[in-house]
């Protein structure tokens, strides 16, 4: 089989299938708000393609979502969560043909539904996993480089040469960004709030990485200690939302500065940024899933 190819003779299932499933039954911590039951997954329609769950992501928009606190997509309970899923496809609606038996990733239908042993997926963000590859690893690296791509490129236009600053570089996003970014050209410069986490972002390929906790990383990169190359170009922060930290970077460096929020908390990252530039002299660009 190679690497992309479907999977040893795959089989449409014809109609809806039945799952079982983690259901939000009412909004709370997941150990309170979770319960197993069972229930249905319909014929996927145009655009969307049906798998057999082997894996989904538990990412913090989920846990977010189940405690009724990711404000981008509120729901109401009882519904089942999940915004990413790694399976077999065994239905597909028109449109997405190709994808028929086929080993993938991809972002569920109206992000929700991936805690269920079938889900349904929107076709366009649905990426192939080849054969070499885990569908356990597959899944827990499609978001990080999937949000890492959205933010460098789709949104932060990153170019070669550019220094880009990347919050929270040791963690899931951060990890993937920081990789991304020097694949790109970038310089990478990483914060991480303990020693063992900087030396992680130095092995990932950051040329600069600051414990935030015990360095003042504005100050260095403000200073010139650190590749200053006129300041930061980018900065990623995948920790809060906020942007502050990122903010006062590029006023103390006297730079512009392309600001790329992927976090949940983006409505309030962008309030409060507005509130600390008064519009002027940045351009905020948003990421989210």
């Amino acid at each position: 089989m190679t690497g992309d190819a479907p999977a040893d003779e795959p089989v449409a299932v014809p109609g809806p299938v039945a799952a079982t499933a983690w259901v939000a039954a009412r909004l709370g911590a997941p150990t309170d708000a979770l319960e197993i039951r069972e229930t249905e997954v319909g014929l996927p329609g145009p655009g969307q393609a049906r798998v057999a769950t082997e894996a989904f992501a538990l990412d913090f928009n989920d846990i977010d979502t189940i405690r009724g606190r990711y404000f981008l997509l509120p729901f109401e309970p009882p519904f089942v969560p999940g915004m990413a899923v790694a399976g077999v496809v065994d239905a597909v609606g028109a449109g997405a043909e190709a994808l028929m038996g086929r080993r993938v990733v991809g972002v569920t239908a109206g992000v929700q539904g991936g805690y269920a042993s079938a889900a349904l997926l929107d076709a366009a963000t649905v990426q192939t996993v080849p054969s070499w590859l885990s569908l356990d690893d597959g899944i827990a690296m499609y978001f990080p480089y999937l949000l890492g791509w959205l933010a460098l490129v789709e949104r932060g236009r990153l170019t070669a040469g550019d220094v880009v600053l990347v919050h929270a570089g040791a963690g899931g996003v951060g990890s993937g960004v920081v990789q991304l970014a020097k694949a790109l050209g970038a310089v990478v410069i990483a914060t991480a709030g303990s020693d063992d986490k900087v030396e992680f972002c130095r092995h990932l390929g950051a040329d600069h990485a600051v414990n935030y906790r015990t360095d003042d990383f504005v100050a260095r990169v403000a200073e010139g200690r650190v590749a200053r190359r006129a300041g930061a170009s980018a900065a990623i922060d995948v920790s809060d939302g906020l942007g502050v930290d990122a903010v006062h970077l590029a006023e103390a460096s006297g730079v512009g500065l392309a600001l790329v929020v992927v976090d949940g908390l983006v409505a309030e990252g962008a309030t409060r940024l507005e509130a600390l530039t008064g519009g002027e002299d940045y351009e905020l660009v948003v990421a989210t899933p």
